[in-house]
């Protein structure tokens, strides 16, 4: 019994038990497994993605890769990352488990390789070195593999060919009096490849019977880099038009993308490319509605951006169809946005809805498809009929093929839709594709020096005075679509672009293809200042860019 004595407890937690030297070393032992395991494996991952990327787009620039990581690959198509994943993941993890077992306990390991450490090829004071050495292999191979030491050798160098060449459109263009409505369809790699040989192209199928017919149709206009009619080798590809976005940037500045090494260059900004002057800063000063019907999504690249900025484009594109009163059924979707079949019932929506208001502004429709993207859409002819649309293609063996053929068939359709329109008249048609396909596999049989981009212009104000035998690139046709549609300028260039439909040699002619794309990759300050705006706050440059 106690009485009343008071017995105090102790609030405090019994001591712990202080570890023994086996168990401190044992969670050394453990978090040094788990950092060394840790890089090997970021080591390998950088390997293998550098691989996979070689090998499946073997032509693919490092700074697109650069550019897309840092701006929009949340809206990219996870697909690929899912077939990325399933073809690498078997090797990735067999490559990490051959680097841990050469350097840890292998208890099946002859006694002859033994050491104090236990059975491992390597004893534990070469460990370090070995993964030093496996680690600097696996990332020097892995951006190896993507050009990034090409990249950073490129921007090294300085070059003024740009500045020497660039002309400037701000207040040379003058629109004409009677104004044009201006349609251009961007094609997702679309390549005159893919034409059928009979028809100048290198393939065996006739899977763009729709494309080829549209060269022959009354007023067109298509230029080729081949010296007879036989072939049609259209558009060469040019670095810094090599991509989606930058192919963009090209048709519509002059300009190659280029994608600076520094922090600055706001790409998911209002101020994309601030110091250009583009196609669409050309139309809305001259009094053009300006609309953009994309397959995909623009968020994806700083496409929005692009054409906010520079023509303050109407966006319509799968994250804002359901504001302007458009839905696409299930049927019709991918991954990056809609299919082309509902991509052009849309493009022709919204060309009625500008013409039946009775709107007296001339119209320029921009279009870009997305169906014939890298692996390529098809859709059940059964599930869409059901929606009211008709599905794809397939008469062809691949997907691929049937894809491409339906994309064509929509673009054909709707040019013939246009031409019985009443606005037909008084319209300008450019078909372009954006870039090569850039699947390892296409064209895989077929002479690489053949290709070319697709293009065609419809009913353009002038005659072109040589079309065949010309060396010409995406920049080109910055000036070729104006003065298509009757816009006049000061001689025949602007930006980079010389005008086709003129006599004056394009660069390519003038200076040689090769050199000029030597010239275009090295760094070049009059396009990080000037054109990309990108100058420290108080500098001299700054003065000069934003006060003039």
């Amino acid at each position: 019994m106690l009485g009343n004595k008071k017995v105090r407890f102790s609030s405090s937690a019994a001591p712990e038990r202080e570890k023994t030297p086996f168990e401190k070393q044992l969670k050394t032992t453990k978090l040094k497994f788990i950092l060394h395991t840790a890089l090997l494996a970021l080591s390998l991952l950088i390997f293998f993605a550098g691989t996979y990327t070689r090998l499946m787009f073997p032509d693919q620039e490092a700074e697109e890769l650069f550019y897309y990581l840092m701006n929009g690959v949340g809206d990219s198509d996870p697909m690929m990352y899912i077939k990325a994943l399933g073809v690498c993941i078997v090797p990735f993890l067999a490559a990490l488990f051959a680097l841990l077992l050469l350097q840890y306990d292998i208890p099946v390991l002859p006694k002859k390789y033994a050491h104090k450490g236990g059975r491992q090829l390597f004893t534990r004071r070469h460990r370090c070195l070995t993964t030093a050495v496996a680690c600097t292999l696996c990332i020097l191979l892995g951006f190896a593999q993507i050009g990034t030491f090409k990249y950073i050798a490129a921007h090294t160098v300085s070059s003024d060919f740009i500045e020497k060449n660039y002309v400037n459109p701000d207040g040379k263009v003058s629109a004409p009096e009677s104004k044009r409505n201006l349609i251009v369809i961007e094609v997702e790699s679309l390549e005159t490849t893919f034409i059928n040989k009979n028809n100048g192209g290198e393939w065996d199928n006739d899977v763009l019977r729709d494309m080829h017919d549209l060269l022959a149709y009354p007023g067109s206009t298509y230029f080729t880099s081949s010296p007879s009619s036989g072939l049609l080798r259209g558009t060469e590809e040019v670095y810094g038009t090599t991509w989606t976005t930058a192919a963009l940037v090209g048709y519509n500045s002059g300009l190659p993308f280029k994608v600076p090494m520094n922090s600055r260059n706001k790409y998911q900004s209002d101020e994309f490319m601030g110091g250009a002057y583009m196609l669409g800063d050309i139309l809305k000063a001259s009094g053009y509605s300006n609309v953009l019907v994309s397959g995909s999504v623009t968020s994806f690249g700083g496409v929005k951006q692009m054409f906010t900025k520079h023509g303050e484009y109407d966006i319509i594109d799968a994250h804002s169809i359901a504001s302007h009163g458009y839905s696409v059924p299930k049927s019709q979707q991918n991954e990056w946005g809609m299919s082309d079949e509902a991509l052009f019932r849309i493009a022709k929506s919204e060309w009625e809805k500008h013409f039946s208001g009775g709107s007296s502004e001339p119209l320029h429709l921009f279009i870009s498809t997305i169906d014939t993207h890298i692996q390529c859409y098809t859709y059940d002819a059964a599930a869409s009929a059901a929606d009211g649309y008709t599905g794809s293609v397939n008469r062809f063996v691949t997907t691929r093929e049937n894809s491409y053929a339906t994309t064509a068939r929509e673009i054909k359709a709707f040019v013939d839709w246009l031409r019985t329109t009443p606005q037909y008249a008084n319209t300008t048609i450019v078909i372009v594709g954006d870039h090569y396909n850039m699947a390892s596999d296409f064209c895989d049989t077929a002479d690489k020096s053949l290709r070319g981009k697709y293009n065609v212009i419809l009913n353009p104000v002038t005659a072109a005075a040589k079309t065949k035998n010309r060396s010409f690139a995406a920049m080109d046709f910055y000036p070729t679509v104006l003065a298509a549609c009757g816009f006049t300028f000061g001689g025949d260039r602007l930006a980079l672009g010389t005008n086709l439909f003129s006599e004056t040699e394009t660069l390519y002619e003038q200076y040689g293809i090769e050199e000029v794309k030597a010239e275009l990759r090295k760094r070049s300050d009059f396009v990080i200042k000037r054109i990309f705006r990108d100058v420290a706050p108080g500098s001299q440059y700054w003065e000069i860019v934003y006060y003039g």
